[in-house]
């Protein structure tokens, strides 16, 4: 009884996701470089893609913050026009005659 009884108190107790956060802060930048730099720095929050900061993640330089409120992974495909496409191109040859 005891147990359940700890387990139901456990559940109440649990944040319930409504919205996330919004973090208003005094840096804004639209550089990626900046932001990680700053982040580095321990400027604050900042809210980066997971290959952009996988190694300080790693080494433990930065912290996952707000894990309950991120998006599910994503796969990402690169996609660039194909050879066949491309218009031709022409080299000049040095068995050809030379023109004039």
């Amino acid at each position: 009884m005891k147990a359940a009884l700890d387990a139901g108190v456990r559940a109440m107790c649990r944040p319930v996701l409504v919205a996330a956060p919004r973090l208003m802060g005094r840096l804004r930048v639209d550089d990626v470089e900046t932001r990680l730099r700053a982040a580095r720095g321990g400027r604050g929050v900042a809210q980066l893609l997971s290959y952009q900061v996988a190694d300080e993640l790693a080494s433990g330089k930065l912290v996952r913050l707000l894990q309950a409120w991120e998006a599910a992974p994503l796969p990402v495909h690169l996609v660039t026009k194909g050879r066949a496409i491309a218009p031709p191109r022409s080299t000049p040859s040095s068995s050809s005659p030379p023109s004039g």
